[in-house]
């Protein structure tokens, strides 16, 4: 169980940042210049939207709740072993 934990919140972790990345590649891709693929990021990850902070912690939860069930799990296991 502590490997799938381990492998389930690298691989969501990574999910969600290969997302991030994929938006910006997409809006790259789709916009005429650099400068308004700049001005995208800048509106879209700028510290006053919270909306795409709060989606992104949203996004996180499962691969943090597996973190700190891997966390119990062997703190549990280290105390029955002492």
């Amino acid at each position: 169980m502590n490997i799938f934990l381990k492998w389930f919140y690298i691989v969501w972790f990574g999910l969600v940042l290969l997302l991030n990345l994929l938006g910006v590649i997409g809006t790259a891709i789709t916009t005429k210049s650099f400068f308004e693929t700049l001005s995208w990021l800048q509106e879209t990850y700028s510290p006053f939207n919270i909306w795409t902070h709060l989606l992104n912690i949203i996004l996180c939860l499962p691969g943090l709740g597996a973190y700190i069930w891997l966390k119990k799990r062997k703190s549990n296991e280290n105390q029955q072993t002492h």
